[in-house]
């Protein structure tokens, strides 16, 4: 798939999509062109990059993790859940699905303490990095 139908699909995607911690967030299309220089062959982003991407401060510890393991937790359906619940949780399967087949060396990345910036970030080609962000809230 070419860049820009993907962002489309991306936000579209994104629409009326909530993460939920300790707080609902929005999640929301990053998409960005990045010098060839600052795409590491490991995939991985310097912390640096991530906040600049994504509009952390220059002081927020940046951590990172395997994008599956983040799903894991939030894709278990509850028996107390309702139909927007529901809702939320196949939109949030299908984000997954369309990350994972488009978007390479995708990596989790939590910016911040408490209230953290999430991202989920690849690349769709060389110097085109994207993904998706939301705010989690843990106390």
């Amino acid at each position: 798939m070419t860049a820009r139908p993907l962002k489309a699909k991306l936000e579209n995607a994104c629409k009326d999509l909530w993460w939920s911690s300790e707080a609902d967030y929005p999640v929301e299309v990053v998409w960005c062109e990045i010098p060839e220089s600052q795409c590491p062959e490991s995939g991985v982003l310097a912390p640096a990059l991530v906040r600049q991407v994504v509009g952390c401060a220059e002081d927020a510890a940046v951590t990172s993790q395997l994008f599956d393991s983040l799903f894991d937790k939030y894709l278990m359906p509850k028996r107390w859940h309702t139909a927007d619940d529901k809702q939320q949780l196949n939109q949030l399967r299908a984000l997954k699905t369309l990350l994972s087949e488009n978007i390479s060396n995708l990596h989790v990345y939590r910016c911040g303490e408490v209230e953290i910036t999430l991202c989920i970030l690849g690349y769709v080609s060389t110097g085109i990095l994207a993904g998706v962000r939301t705010c989690l809230v843990e106390t």
